[in-house]
């Protein structure tokens, strides 16, 4: 049967108990996949709701004591049609055709994981508290897939010592997706709605069949060990490196995990991405870190997640208690040593609980510092939270700050009987030595996330001297108003979705003095079938600074209100095509003159093996400006002609889905930088590790000058217990 409302009673499916485990090598032909139930009453969700699915997909499911064991059988009568052309693993396969599988461990309707494979072993895998999905997540599971002359074979094997679950439960909240990309077609098992993400856990199906599974001594020891060379001659200094470390993670139960770190090493993490934006305030950047992906989502608060920072400079993510990336940066984004480290994280009944320790290195002019965060949160409703945070330390100061807060996060995913509604309620307040007043933050969000109709409203206070020293701000002293509305229309045939749109946003002070406002229409967003795009966009801005801001080097912006309007065009093809372009031109007036932004993009993927991307950004800025003499004063104004490039090339060779080559260039001239960054990764088996890491930083603003030259390699290797 297949059917878009099979809302009445969730499906449900039972995980055959088998005695011999599967060889998890791409073939059904173990004798575990003839005794195992299969799933195959799947259901369109795009591009047609509530048909049948244009091709036979069988998902068996089985277990034994240790692990959770999935075959996939995908049906494909045109296999030479089967888009797979991302084979290295956390590359995004979500736009090749793939099966995903989440699992809410606890059935509590709330969080879990995220399992994605695609036909030539591309992995992906995540974690989700809500609707706040995490991709940095890696966790340890086994999988290897093949394509054949039918379609597509999978095999899965996920250690329950991988997961946090409640084992109290014989069951587990289940769903899983088949995407089909050549048409852009997906099909669900469960709830097949397109008013709910796939990853919220409100409607899915069942697992039955999951009481007496074990994990061991559920304790994990990686010790590595990284060796290299750092030389930096602008700063004359060089160094060898030679970092023993180490993590532990013990399962206190099923449900509560402790881990210890010693001597931290981030040495293999990527470097961050310039961002190419004219703005006052600071920018954000995601956390990248194992250590601290590690059951991530339980510090979340309220609906401050980390998002893309908007043309205004604004970010969501402004007013965040605990941000990970203030722990082991400096106020520079210099890395400082984390001596040792704890985290007590998990779940114990309703509740949802976040320790974590920290005692970082001296750096700088300071001292050696213990950093404290602690979370807690109850459920409530079906599918809300209630919660707290704590969090004590400033790592780039020698004073003490302390911060409380609490929030309260509702949803409904049974509103009007079949949609979504949300609300976020958020109070916070810093303690900081000789600030005795507004050191408040406080906000309010109400929200229809549907497919059709899709709205929120939202209210923001940051007081003044609102200082959360283990969280994130970039703008103190306004209160904000902001509201958005999109209507989407589903004509059918070649044109998938028509969007229309409108947003706005309002920043006042303290005494509602209107200091910036921006309204935003997208007026046509296009998408076809396949997944090429058009968007028109027009935005009216009026923004008050009260002191000059800089555009590029000593070039600044006047104070003074201001008015301007800009428009837009985005173009970007479909992902399905082995060559993919994007292009967007906006441009208009823009504070004391005009501006003109141009932004194209490539990507190119020949095969498995080898993907190339670029992308140029160039900002064109004519404006009456001041520039800062070196007394400190600023000269009268005049006309200023702003040229800003950002160029940025990855690529990407994948030798098997284990063994991977990634090399990032990017080069900005508002630094005067260029950043090269080549990391060869072997995954010997999943959370046994060697990286290569070359990272070279050259100086631009006078000619090419050499700067940090680091070449490095790190072995990390997982023993469980």
């Amino acid at each position: 049967m297949s059917s878009l409302c099979q809302a009445a009673e969730p499906p449900r499916i039972r995980a055959t108990v088998v005695s011999e485990a599967p060889i998890i090598d791409g073939y059904l032909d173990d004798r575990v996949w003839q005794q195992a139930f299969a799933v195959e009453d799947f259901t369109q969700v795009e591009p047609i709701p509530g048909a049948e699915p244009s091709e036979r997909t069988l998902i068996y499911v089985a277990r034994d004591e240790k692990n959770l064991y999935f075959g996939i059988r995908c049906y494909d009568r045109d296999p030479s049609s089967i888009v797979a052309k991302r084979m290295q693993r956390d590359a995004s396969i979500f736009y090749d055709d793939r099966v995903e599988i989440v699992l809410d461990t606890f059935h509590d309707h709330r969080n879990g994981y995220l399992f994605a494979i695609n036909p030539v072993g591309g992995r992906q895998d995540a974690i989700f508290e809500g609707e706040i999905f995490m991709q940095e997540w890696d966790g340890i599971w086994y999988a290897e897939a093949r394509l054949d002359e039918q379609g597509w074979v999978a095999e899965i094997a996920i250690p329950f010592q991988t997961l946090s679950y409640d084992p109290g439960t014989d069951t587990w909240g289940i769903n899983m997706l088949r995407g089909i990309r050549r048409n852009d077609e997906r099909i669900h098992w469960a709830d097949p709605t397109l008013d709910r993400a796939f990853f919220n856990m409100s409607h899915a199906g069942v697992l039955e069949g999951m009481r007496g599974i074990s994990q061991g001594l559920g304790l994990d020891i990686k010790p590595y060990f990284s060796l290299g060379y750092e030389d930096d001659p602008s700063i004359d200094r060089s160094k060898e490196i030679v970092e023993p470390g180490g993590d532990i993670a013990f399962k206190l139960t099923p449900s509560l995990t402790a881990t210890a770190t010693v001597n931290t090493d981030f040495a293999e993490t990527e470097i961050d991405e310039a961002q190419s934006t004219v703005t006052r305030f600071a920018l954000f950047f995601p956390e990248k870190r194992d250590f601290f992906l590690q059951d991530a989502g339980i510090f979340e608060f309220a609906d401050l997640q980390h998002e893309i920072i908007s043309p205004d400079g604004d970010t969501d993510a402004n007013g965040r208690p605990f941000f990970s990336r203030k722990i082991g940066l400096s106020a520079t984004g210099e890395e400082v040593d984390i001596l040792a480290g704890g985290k007590l994280t998990g779940r114990i009944g309703p509740l949802n609980i976040g320790l974590l320790d920290v005692q970082l290195d001296e750096h700088d002019d300071v001292n050696s510092q213990n950093l404290a965060v602690g979370r807690v949160a109850v459920n409530l409703f079906g599918e809300s939270k209630l919660g707290a945070i704590v969090t004590n330390g400033d790592p780039n100061s020698n004073e003490n700050n302390t911060l409380v807060g609490t929030d309260f996060n509702y949803r409904n995913s049974q509103f009007l009987g079949n949609r979504v509604l949300e609300g976020r309620l958020w109070y916070q307040h810093s303690f900081s030595p000789g600030v005795n007043d507004k050191e408040m933050a406080y906000g309010a969000t109400l929200s229809y996330p549907n497919d059709r109709v899709n709205w929120f409203v939202n209210y923001r206070e940051i007081e003044e001297n609102f200082n959360p020293a283990l969280g994130f701000v970039n703008r103190r002293g306004f209160r904000r108003y902001e509201g958005q509305f999109r209507y989407r229309i589903r004509p059918g045939g070649v044109l998938r979705t028509i969007d229309n749109t409108v947003e706005g946003k309002v920043f006042t002070d303290s005494s509602n003095d209107v200091q910036t406002w921006r309204v935003r229409v997208f007026p046509f967003t296009l998408t076809n079938d396949v997944g090429d795009f058009i968007q028109f966009a027009y935005a009216h801005d009026y923004d008050a600074p009260r002191v000059p801001f800089p555009i590029k080097d000593n070039i600044f912006i006047p104070s003074g209100r201001y008015d301007f309007d800009q428009g837009a065009i985005s173009l970007r093809s479909s992902r399905n095509r082995p060559f993919r372009a994007n292009f967007t031109v906006a441009g208009g007036s823009f504070y004391s003159g005009e501006t003109l932004h141009i932004v194209p993009g490539l990507e190119w993927r020949p095969s498995k093996h080898l993907f190339f991307s670029g992308d140029y950004n160039l900002t064109q800025l004519w404006v009456d400006a001041l520039r800062l003499k070196s007394d400190g004063t600023f000269s009268a104004k005049k006309s200023e002609y702003v040229l800003r490039h950002l160029v940025r090339a990855r690529v990407d060779i994948s030798f098997t889905p284990n063994l991977s080559w990634n090399t990032f260039v990017q080069w900005d001239d508002s630094s005067d930088s260029m950043a090269i960054n080549s990391r060869l990764r072997w995954i010997v088996q999943d959370g046994r590790e060697l990286f290569l890491v070359f990272t070279q930083l050259l100086e631009t603003e006078d000619g090419i000058e050499r700067g940090l030259t680091q070449p490095l390699a790190k072995i990390g290797w997982t023993f469980r217990y």
